[in-house]
């Protein structure tokens, strides 16, 4: 049999179900607690098995506990709840492995954070869908920053997150971490796709911080972009960013943009350039007032 290189655990029916692909390369295992045979006759090594993915924290992950995987490389989990966690540190821990990529995806802060803690040989993190606090986000971005967690991490994937993300706080860390912190490894890679709030996001520093970054060789990525509009910016003008989404498409021909980093990010981010700052400067009214 060829070896196993993925694995998805899902619970799908009151039986235990296993499915090969024609490749051989992924099992699915659709099972209840109920219906598993002694544990005995289910413990296996996999050594090459790379990617595992966890849908939904049910019985079916019980399986977890039955699996050595010494290569494993990159952990998907979603929704995942205490126990989910417990089986992940055992598994890690049982296996001797070192997982470099982790993808969650609707999972509350704690179970996030105990995640990232038994995991410090990560280096790329993708959160997706995850509703937390101002304050949860900002525990997180500050136990990065000072390489307590995370010490090698290099990309970071922040997808539909919560509206409360503070982007001063995840600059911050992102400027700390690109310069080198405690011997931590540079994060040299962002990618955003947040649910978007106006009051937060529109931060001069921050995006002055990030076009410093981008133009030293940070990879930026705001592929949001252009939902992101203003009075004095359109979706047109905002997909028309380089390296920010897709180009627009116009109907007739217009004259191509030369927009520098500044000018960029502030349209990005749904801010006037200074140029349209300074226009909006009133001048004082001449007295006609007769003496």
């Amino acid at each position: 049999m060829p070896s196993v290189l993925g694995l998805r655990l899902q619970i799908k029916s009151t039986k235990a179900n296993f499915n090969q692909n024609p490749g051989g390369r992924r099992f699915e295992c659709r099972p209840t607690a109920s219906s598993l045979p002694p544990a005995t006759s289910l413990r296996h090594t996999l050594p090459r098995l790379r990617n595992l993915h966890l849908c939904h924290d049910t019985p079916s992950s019980v399986l977890m506990r039955y699996l050595t995987l010494p290569g494993l490389d990159t952990l998907e989990l979603w929704n995942v709840s205490d126990n989910g966690v417990r089986r992940v540190k055992s598994i890690v821990s049982r296996s001797g492995c070192s997982v470099r990529h982790l993808s969650l995806f609707d999972t509350e802060f704690r179970q996030t954070y105990d995640c990232l803690a038994i995991l410090p040989s990560l280096t790329s993190l993708a959160l997706t869908n995850v509703a937390w606090d101002a304050e949860d986000f900002d525990a997180l971005f500050d136990d990065i920053k000072s390489a307590d967690l995370l010490p090698a991490l290099e990309a970071m994937n922040l997808e539909e997150c919560s509206p409360h993300v503070d982007i001063c706080r995840l600059t911050d860390m992102l400027a700390a971490r690109w310069n080198g912190n405690k011997g931590a490894a540079n994060i040299k890679s962002l990618s955003l796709s947040p649910d978007y709030r106006e009051e937060t996001w529109m931060a001069d520093d921050a995006l002055s911080t990030l076009g410093k970054l981008k133009s030293k060789g940070f990879d930026l990525d705001i592929r949001s972009a252009p939902d992101w509009t203003s009075e004095e910016n359109t979706s047109q003008m905002v997909s028309e960013i380089p390296d920010y989404g897709p180009r627009a498409e116009s109907a007739g021909n217009h004259e191509e943009r030369v927009i520098d980093e500044d000018l960029e990010l502030r349209l990005a981010f749904g801010l006037p350039s200074q140029e349209d700052d300074e226009s909006e400067e009133v001048e004082p009214e001449p007295d006609d007032r007769s003496h």
